[in-house]
């Protein structure tokens, strides 16, 4: 049996985990992203974003019109 876990870092640029496993590289943070997966997505939204429009539509994989 494997386990599987998610961690979701809501709204934060990679560039910014990135620098921060550059900066600290012997980290659990570093090692998650060196080790782990990491899958980007994006959104179509258009408009004001907030999140009772932007999750459904992550969630959905549609845009939020």
């Amino acid at each position: 049996m494997s386990t599987i876990v998610l961690f979701e870092m809501n709204e934060v640029p990679l560039a910014i985990l990135d620098h921060y496993a550059e900066a600290r590289p012997a980290s659990a943070l570093a090692g998650l992203l060196r080790e782990g997966r990491v899958y980007r997505t994006m959104s179509e939204d258009v408009g004001h974003l907030s999140p009772w429009a932007t999750w459904p539509s992550v969630h959905r994989g549609v845009p939020n019109s």
